[in-house]
């Protein structure tokens, strides 16, 4: 009898996140059960401001920056599907890119971009290929395992006076300008990720069957949260594992009365994965 283990990442992801499960016990695990992965994102991705407000860049690049030495912080793959780094991707290729994330560098890396590399620095073992089937290239990126990471490394590349591209989503963690106000900091908003607080009825069927619910953000933990008010969820929770890629992500959830609550040691999905190779 499979495990069960509900992912809440963005559809995409989650498939992706349910086929690296799959394989590492493939590899690794074979003597316990399988993990049945049932997929419930929380999130959805909209892009270049077509579904979340107004379009105030147009996908145009921003004149402030034209004709001028700059360099890019990018520290989410949503990024690449975006209209904007598809008509402004030879521009961004020919300026210092810092990269925030193995997913990230993967497909920076597989769209010609070579992050700064200076450290601290995490080597990816391995790249995946892109939804496109681009072909990777033979050497794994080095990338900035978090943002303070790659605020540390930008300091210590280029003088203060920069100019700075920060191609973001609607919601993030870490306030550039105010993080680097000696740097001139131009920020973009290409997507936003939108609440699903639902959760379908084949779920819900099977939810009470779940052994382990896995979160990957703080915003999507507090969607889990309504979900679970919202469908009165809180007492078939007391038998399954909370598994959250942070503490900041586990926080929204820890006043319930988990069987148990792991947080990845690392803030990725090698990290999670690894903390579910103890349990029982």
């Amino acid at each position: 009898m499979s495990r069960k283990i509900l992912i809440t990442r963005p559809y995409e992801s989650a498939v992706k996140f349910s086929g690296q499960i799959a394989e590492h016990y493939h590899r690794n695990d074979q003597e316990n059960e399988p993990w049945d992965c049932v997929i419930a994102p929380l999130l959805m991705a909209k892009y270049d401001g077509v579904d979340f407000g107004p379009r105030s860049y147009l996908c145009e690049f921003p004149p402030s920056l034209c004709d001028k030495n700059f360099a890019t912080i990018i520290s989410s793959a949503q990024i690449f599907k975006t209209e904007f780094f598809a008509k402004n991707c030879d521009d961004l290729r020919a300026q210092p890119f810092f990269c925030v994330g193995a997913d990230t560098a993967n497909l920076a890396a597989i769209n010609g971009l070579t992050p700064i590399h200076a450290s601290p620095l995490i080597r990816q073992a391995s790249l995946k290929l892109s939804p496109l089937n681009q072909e990777p290239p033979n050497h794994a990126p080095l990338h900035h395992a978090t943002m303070n990471d790659a605020i540390q490394s930008l300091r210590t590349t280029l003088p203060p006076g920069t100019d700075i591209l920060y191609l973001r989503g609607a919601e993030v963690s870490h306030n550039l300008p105010a993080l680097l106000p000696d740097y001139h900091v131009h920020e973009i908003i290409l997507y936003a990720m939108i609440a699903q607080p639902d959760l379908e009825k084949s779920v819900l069927d099977i939810f009470p069957a779940l052994n382990v619910i896995a979160v990957f953000s703080r915003r999507s933990a507090l969607i889990l949260r309504e979900v679970l008010e919202k469908y009165r969820l809180s007492q078939a929770i007391q038998s399954m594992t909370l598994l959250a890629i942070s503490t900041g992500a586990a926080a929204p959830l820890t006043h319930y009365a988990w069987r148990d609550i792991r947080v990845a040691h690392t803030p990725n999905a090698k990290g999670m994965i690894e903390a579910l190779e103890t349990y029982p």
